[in-house]
């Protein structure tokens, strides 16, 4: 269990191992669990009636494992890699297979080529990979990130042309930065005093754990103050200064 108290501006942190609790009460509270959480199913009213399977996609293993496929109906909600997995997977077993997109999906053949010759196993060197890929302001990035999708839209015409047809929703994310842009824009959260946010891929955590701690300690000598973020910044999340310098 975890309680802020803004009085004293500290944590009440509850840590169990075994038969054993310690109680701690720090200043900061650093969350650094990667850049996913656990799959969240959603309660549907009137699901209770449902006579057939529903699970989230994180408890898929095999459609096989499922008798009788070629008989069933089968209903994937969401449009992204495990969607379209789950959905193949049944279609190669008989099944009758319907997707529900629920919004606009970002599609590319070859998403490892938008890192290609940054993370590569002989050049450049790890910290210098870093340096290049965390060193541009994120507006910058999104310049880059439109001619890059854009040539990988070039590159997918024809993919994307037959899922146009087909009635799928392509986009490009947002202003067609591609998926940089995208995943920054709704993977985002929305701050709390005192609270950090440590996530993502092992190349964030060399280079922005440095900056987060840099960040504290300056909080921690009074040398400055972590912004609010605005209203605007929260509904639409536009790249503002107080957007950019709201780490929690």
């Amino acid at each position: 269990m975890t309680i802020f108290d803004p009085a004293i501006e500290r944590w009440t942190v509850h840590i169990c191992k075994r038969d054993f609790m310690r109680i701690m009460h720090p200043r900061h509270l650093v969350l650094a669990t990667a850049l996913a959480g656990e799959g969240i199913a959603p309660n549907i009213p009137g699901d209770e009636f449902f006579a057939g399977v529903k699970y989230h996609t994180a408890q898929h293993h095999d459609a096989s494992s499922f008798p009788n496929n070629a008989s069933k109906k089968v209903v994937v909600v969401g449009s992204n890699n495990s969607g379209h997995d789950i959905c193949e997977a049944f279609h190669q077993y008989g099944s009758q297979v319907t997707m529900l997109q629920r919004g606009g999906t970002l599609s590319m053949r070859n998403a490892l080529s938008v890192l290609q010759g940054l993370y590569d196993e002989i050049e450049p060197p790890i910290h210098e990979a870093d340096l290049y890929s965390d060193s541009f302001p994120i507006p910058a990035q999104s310049a880059l990130g439109r001619t890059t999708t854009k040539h990988l839209a070039e590159q997918d015409k024809e993919l994307l042309d037959n899922l146009n047809k087909a009635g799928f929703k392509v986009d490009f994310g947002h202003d067609g930065s591609g998926v940089l842009r995208k995943a920054l824009t709704h993977g985002e959260g929305y701050g709390h005093q005192d609270f950090w946010y440590m996530g993502g891929t092992f190349g964030w955590c060399r280079s922005f754990s440095k900056l987060l701690a840099l960040q504290i300690k300056a909080t921690e000598e009074r040398l400055y103050t972590c912004p609010t973020r605005s209203e605007k910044a929260i509904q639409h999340s536009d790249f503002t200064s107080e957007g950019l310098l709201d780490l929690r």
